[in-house]
Formats: C-alpha cells, structure tokens, sequence
C-alpha cells in the first residue's frame, strides 16, 4: 500500500473523484484481489475512517453518497 496524503474535500468533489477512479481502473476481468488494493489505496475502502487509516473521513450521510456511486455502476467497493 502506499501513503497517500489527501486534502479535505467536499463529497461533491469526492464523488466526481470516485467515478473518475472507476472509470478508469474497473474492468470486468480484473482480479478481486488486485481491485480491493486500489479500492484501498485510493481512500474508497472505508469511507468513514480517518485519512490517516486510508478513510475519507466522511459522515455516514456523505458516505451513502458515495457508496451509492459504486452500487449505480455494479462495482464493489466501500464497506457498508
């Protein structure tokens, strides 16, 4: 994994972010395993947790917003 230091945003930002991220790493064939490392890496995995922990530190409203983008395109992602 890689540090990855990250500025607050809004979740309008972070939402465009998101379906840029998918847009350009989701494909159907790739592997789960190398996926859920992006997913991670990226700040996607746990939304609600600190940037420090690989989070967003987003509220649980602001989270759904962008769980919600993952589940309208069919990717996994956030943990729920």
């Amino acid at each position: 994994m890689t540090d990855i230091v990250r500025s607050a945003s809004s979740v309008d930002d972070i939402i465009v972010e998101a379906r840029a991220f998918i847009d350009r790493h989701w494909r159907a064939d790739i592997d789960p395993n190398a996926w859920r490392e992006l997913v991670v890496d990226h700040g996607f995995a746990a939304l609600r947790w600190p940037t420090r922990w690989f989070g967003r530190d987003l509220s649980d409203a602001d989270a759904k917003k962008v769980e919600a983008v993952f589940a309208e395109r069919g990717v996994r992602g956030p943990v729920r």
